[in-house]
Order: structure tokens, then sequence, then C-alpha cells
């Protein structure tokens, strides 16, 4: 579910690579689906499920038993806990406090590039998309590896996921700082 609406919503701000007004279209579609109620509320669970279970998670595997790997998996898996309730707390605070439609014009109204406080907003957008990208591509790496793929073809797919998400965070980052030239 969660992957889904990632993808969903990394798409949704790569539309800003063209325009803001390509990001609000397709916003408004996407939407029509992610803003029913009952759907909100399944995403709201899921990240809450998620969030909860990643720190169980975090606090069960005895540090001393880990790999780089596992390292890296778990930083990653810290860093998106506290994006998560970041931006989630931020966007709905917004949105049913202020009564602010979080779209692009909410996203970009500072610019990242002029704006001291609103210049923190470029890394943390950047590490948000690139921790997704590791965690998943190293929860990945252990699904396939748990299947039998060799150890070096499961290391490549990790890599691979995490380098795109480098790019795709850089892609994102580039349409932001774009609408936000002064």
């Amino acid at each position: 579910i969660l992957t889904v609406y990632a993808v969903a919503h990394i798409a949704n701000h790569l539309a800003g690579l063209w325009s803001g007004d390509a990001h609000i279209a397709v916003m408004a579609a996407l939407r029509l689906v992610y803003r029913q109620p009952i759907v909100e509320a399944v995403l709201l669970g899921a990240v809450a499920f998620q969030m909860l279970s990643g720190l169980w998670l975090l606090a069960v595997k005895p540090v001393r038993a880990l790999t780089w790997r596992d390292t890296l998996q778990r930083v990653s898996a810290a860093y998106m806990a506290v994006f998560f309730l970041s931006h989630l707390t931020a966007a709905l605070r917004a949105r049913h406090l202020r009564g602010v439609d979080t779209n692009w014009t909410w996203l970009t109204s500072d610019s990242m590039l002029t704006d001291p406080w609103s210049a923190r907003l470029a890394p943390y957008y950047f590490l948000s998309i690139v921790a997704l990208g590791i965690h998943g591509g190293l929860g990945l790496r252990h699904v396939l590896v748990g299947h039998s793929v060799a150890e070096v073809s499961a290391n490549r797919v990790a890599m691979l996921v995490g380098l795109g998400a480098v790019a795709i965070s850089a892609l994102v980052l580039t349409g932001l700082l774009r609408s936000a030239t002064p």
C-alpha cells in the first residue's frame, strides 16, 4: 500500500519538472483516490504500522550482529521515520488547522534558494527519496537472497534501486529548485 502511494507521490513530484501546473494536474487526479476518507485512513494506518513495526525491529535486533548493509538499512529506516512524522504533521497541520491547500504552490511558496528557513528543505526532501530507495532496495535484496537468488545479483538489484532513488531524488529537487528560483 505504501509503496504504491510512494511511487504515485514521487511521480507527482516529478511532474514538477514540467511545471507547477503539471504537478497540480497530476495531484488533482491522484487526490480523487487518496483523499477519499477510507483510503486516507488506510494510508495513515499503514504509515503508523510501518513506523511502529520498524521502530520495534530497530530495537530488537542486536547491534553487534549488524553488517554494513544492516546498518545502512537501519539508518535509512530511522531517517524515514523522522521524515514521515515531520512531513505528515506539516502537511496535515497546514491542511486541517490552517485550511491551506498542500499543493505545489504551498510546497514552493518560499524560495529554497533565498529563504534560509526554506533552504533546509532541500536536503530534507532529497534524503527522503534516497532513504526510501536504499531501504526498499536492501529489503528487496533480503527477499531475493531468501528466495535463492545469487547474492551478487541481489546486491546489484539493491545498488540499482538505491542509485535509481538518487537519480529520481535529484530530478524531484531540480523541479522544486527551478520553480523556487527568484
